[in-house]
């Protein structure tokens, strides 16, 4: 149980900071962030 609350926080994080603005030219090209986004949702719904 503790994991899964701990994977929730692992990807709200991720969710922050692919939401958040892009700082740099790495992080504005980084693609993948949409599909760590879906993934974390699926993961707190289910």
């Amino acid at each position: 149980m503790s994991s899964t609350i701990l994977q929730i926080q692992h990807y709200s994080r991720e969710i922050t900071s692919a939401c958040r603005e892009p700082q740099t030219e790495h992080e504005r090209s980084n693609s993948s962030n949409k599909s760590r986004i879906k993934k974390a949702f699926r993961v707190m719904k289910s």
